[in-house]
């Protein structure tokens, strides 16, 4: 049983830490600004004014000038489709890039800890005979 308890417990703290990164949408130069505060994203989904989509890893994608070079996929309702080419940046509406918040992380995360620790130390109690006192 303690086994269960202690499994659920690192499980869904392992899902927090995942669940605190989200995408958010930007224009070119808040793209830009992102870039050079945090560094190039692992991965961009690029919406350009005809309303086309598409989906480029880290290393895949460069921008040079104003135009986005790169290899991805294109992303229409029915199925992706590999892409290749460039993209001028007049073109681009938006850009998704993935986040991470880490105030949200420790938010998250603070309480979970807590419930952990006390929850161990119940069962280290409960274990050893509760706690006795000599006097």
């Amino acid at each position: 049983m303690h086994k269960k308890l202690i499994s659920s417990i690192l499980v869904v703290v392992l899902l927090n830490l995942v669940g605190c990164y989200s995408f958010e949408s930007v224009n070119i130069p808040e793209y830009k600004q992102f870039v050079e505060e945090e560094g190039k994203p692992d991965e961009i989904y690029v919406k350009t004014k005809d309303i086309q989509e598409y989906h480029f890893m880290k290393n895949d994608y460069y921008i040079e000038n104003d135009t986005l070079y790169g290899k991805g996929k294109f992303l229409p309702i029915e199925k992706d489709q590999p892409f290749e080419g460039n993209i001028a940046l007049t073109e681009v509406e938006s850009i998704k890039i993935e986040t991470y918040d880490k105030w949200m992380t420790v938010l998250l995360l603070t309480p979970i800890v807590t419930i952990a620790v006390i929850g161990i130390l119940v069962l280290i109690v409960s274990a050893t005979g509760g706690l006795k006192f000599k006097g």
